[in-house]
C-alpha cells in the first residue's frame, strides 16, 4: 500500500492535476483527493499549493517528498527488473550502447563488458562518455540503451535505479584551521559544522559550472543564504587534492565516496548529497543482456581514492 501511495503521488506531480492523474490511474477524482488530503494530514505538512483551475504546485517540502518518492520507486523498479531477468521472455538485440559521464566509471564498465561478452559472444558493445544532459537526451532518443551517471533531478519519462547516495563533505588541507573539525579525528564522528559559522570571506575552490556537483553546491549555498567567495575552479574530483594542498586557506567540497588520506573531511549541517543512478527510457523493454548489465552496474564500487 505504501508503494501504491508513492505511485499515486508521483502521478499527481507528473500530471499537475488531480483529474488527469485520476484518469491515468483509473480512479475517481474524489478518491485521489481524499488520498492527498490523508497523506498531508498524516505528515502534518502541505505538499501542494492549490491554485486557480485546480492546479497544483509543489511546496518546498513537497519537492523533497517527490524527490525521495521517485528514488524509492526507482529502487522498486530495479528490484522488479532484477526479478524479470530470471524470465526468458525478453527481446533480443545484437548491440548494446552504454553511456557514462565520469571517466572513473570506464574501467569498471570495461570489466562488465568483458564478462558480458563471454555470455553474449554475438553481441557488440559500445561505450560512450558524455555530459549528463547529453546522456539524458540520447536515452530519450533511443541512441543509448543504458546510462549511469550522477543526476540532479529525475525525468518522468526515464526509469532511475539509484546505486549511490553520497553525503558531500567540506574538505580542506590538514594545515587549515578548519581541519580540527574533521570527523576522521577520534571522538569527532558526530561533529558537524554550518557554513554560516565560517569567516565571511572564506575562499572556496569549486568544481566547474554545469556539473551536477556544482549545481548541488549552488543550490546548497542558496538554501542557506550564502554567496561563496569562489577563488578557483577545477574540472575533475582528483584535482581538488592538489589545489588544497597548495593553499591552506581554501575550502572545497567532495562527495564522501571519494577520499584522500592527505585531506581533512568535515560533515556539514545541514547535509546535502551527491546521487548517482543507472537509467533507461521508461518504455524500454530490456533484453536479458540489458538486465545483466544493470545488475552489474548496481555493484559498482562505492568508494574510491583520489
Amino acid at each position: 500500500m505504501k508503494l501504491k501511495s508513492i505511485e499515486y503521488f508521483i502521478k499527481i506531480v507528473e500530471t499537475g492535476s488531480l483529474s488527469k492523474a485520476a484518469a491515468k490511474l483509473y480512479l475517481t477524482q474524489p478518491t485521489l483527493s481524499r488520498f492527498l488530503n490523508n497523506i498531508e494530514q498524516e505528515l502534518g505538512v502541505k505538499l501542494f499549493e492549490r491554485g486557480k483551475n485546480n492546479s497544483l504546485t509543489l511546496t518546498e517540502c513537497g519537492k523533497k517528498y517527490y524527490e525521495t518518492a521517485v528514488e524509492i520507486n526507482g529502487l522498486w523498479e530495479g528490484l522488479v527488473s532484477d526479478i524479470d531477468s530470471y524470465k526468458d521472455d525478453a527481446p533480443h538485440r545484437q548491440t548494446m550502447n552504454i553511456g557514462v559521464s565520469d571517466d572513473d566509471m570506464l574501467p569498471y564498465l570495461s570489466e562488465c563488458i568483458d564478462k558480458l561478452s563471454a555470455s553474449y559472444p554475438d553481441m557488440s558493445f559500445h561505450l560512450y562518455c558524455d555530459g549528463v544532459d547529453e546522456l539524458h537526451r540520447k536515452i530519450r532518443e533511443g541512441l543509448l540503451d543504458i546510462a549511469a551517471s550522477p543526476y540532479l533531478g529525475m525525468s518522468p519519462d526515464i526509469t532511475y535505479i539509484v546505486f549511490r547516495r553520497s553525503e558531500v563533505d567540506l574538505v580542506v588541507s590538514k594545515e587549515n584551521p578548519l581541519a580540527q573539525y574533521s570527523y576522521r579525528v577520534p571522538d569527532r564522528q558526530d561533529k558537524r559544522i554550518s557554513l554560516l559559522s565560517l569567516e565571511k570571506d572564506t575562499p572556496f575552490t569549486l568544481i566547474r559550472e554545469h556539473t551536477v556537483l556544482r549545481q548541488e553546491e549552488n543550490l546548497y549555498f542558496k538554501s542557506i543564504g550564502i554567496t561563496p567567495n569562489v577563488q578557483s575552479t577545477y574540472t575533475v574530483h582528483e584535482t581538488v587534492e592538489d589545489i588544497l594542498l597548495h593553499n591552506d586557506r581554501l575550502a572545497g567540497f567532495c562527495p564522501r565516496h571519494i577520499h584522500s588520506e592527505k585531506l581533512a573531511y568535515i560533515a556539514l549541517e545541514p547535509p546535502f548529497y551527491y546521487k548517482s543512478a543507472i537509467y533507461y527510457r521508461k518504455d524500454k523493454k530490456l533484453t536479458a543482456a540489458d538486465k545483466t548489465m544493470v545488475s552489474m552496474l548496481k555493484q559498482m564500487p562505492q568508494t574510491r581514492k583520489i
